[in-house]
């Protein structure tokens, strides 16, 4: 329903747009520390960055749906935490994977 209604990014669906509407759940596995940048595998994995008081989360299947390779992927965490490109490289910067079972109507 919050992601329908109240996602400040986007106008909230209205009701003529629910019959065209299908919903997505994406259920996430734990979080694990990504220690090398090079295992990150397009399609398999989900990432997390943290760096300071930012904070960005991509699905795994976002990278797909964007035709990204595995930089294109990590620069685009930054982005999506608020931080410049290439910021993942920093040693402030925590980066994490995690898998994503997805469920669709």
């Amino acid at each position: 329903r919050a992601a329908a209604f109240e996602d400040p990014r986007f106008p909230p669906l209205a009701r003529d747009e629910l019959e065209d509407t299908s919903v997505e759940i994406s259920v996430l596995t734990p979080f694990e520390p990504l220690d090398a940048p090079e295992s990150l595998k397009v399609g398999r994995h989900g990432l997390m960055i943290e760096k300071g008081f930012n904070r960005g989360v991509l699905l795994p299947q976002v990278p797909v749906e964007q035709g990204w390779d595995e930089a294109e992927f990590l620069d685009q965490i930054c982005i999506k935490a608020g931080l410049p490109r290439g910021a993942w490289k920093d040693p402030d910067a925590k980066l994490f994977v995690f898998s994503a079972l997805v469920i669709d109507e």
